[in-house]
């Protein structure tokens, strides 16, 4: 008996593994760019929600200003005012501390300035005036920077003091 020794070629599964694998790559490719697709047209929506968003804001914070900008106006005022305000009841100190013979004519009060004209019967009235100025508190650098007769037949003399009136005067001093 004669045996057929001859071996047969054994079935190749090279080509069909390969293929298989061609399938499965290009089925997860798909489904991995499909997915990839998904979150990137998500992404977009939301820059597109954030850029309109942006605008929005662009808009309401161009609204605010123009709102605001009267009020940071009106703050520089004040802060201007406040720099240069004077405690008033430095003004009111000043009429006792003018002697019986002199009599104000002007005062003015501008950026913490204090400029007084007057008029007094003695000169020394005037320059007595001018020192008790200097002792009232909330009022610095007191001088009498003018002092000279009345004119046109009149008795007395005019006089122009000028002081810094710094801020308000301490509690212990108004005692």
């Amino acid at each position: 008996m004669r045996h057929n020794l001859a071996v047969r070629q054994p079935f190749w599964h090279g080509p069909l593994l390969g293929w298989a694998l061609v399938a499965c790559a290009l089925i997860g490719g798909l489904a991995w760019g499909g997915a990839l697709d998904a979150r990137l047209g998500a992404l977009g929506r939301g820059v597109a929600a954030q850029r309109a968003r942006a605008a929005r804001l662009r808009v309401e914070l161009r609204e605010a200003e123009r709102i605001a900008a009267p009020r940071r106006r009106a703050q520089a005022i004040m802060a201007a005012l406040d720099r240069d305000a004077v405690d008033p009841a430095v003004l009111r100190r000043i009429e006792p501390a003018a002697p019986e013979d002199v009599w104000l004519t002007s005062a003015d009060l501008a950026r913490g300035r204090l400029a007084i004209d007057g008029r007094a019967v003695t000169w020394r009235s005037a320059a007595g005036f001018a020192d008790a100025l200097s002792r009232v508190p909330g009022l610095a650098n007191v001088q009498l920077t003018s002092l000279q007769a009345a004119g046109s037949g009149r008795a007395g003399y005019d006089f122009h003091i000028t002081a810094d009136a710094a801020g308000p005067a301490p509690a212990e001093a108004l005692r």
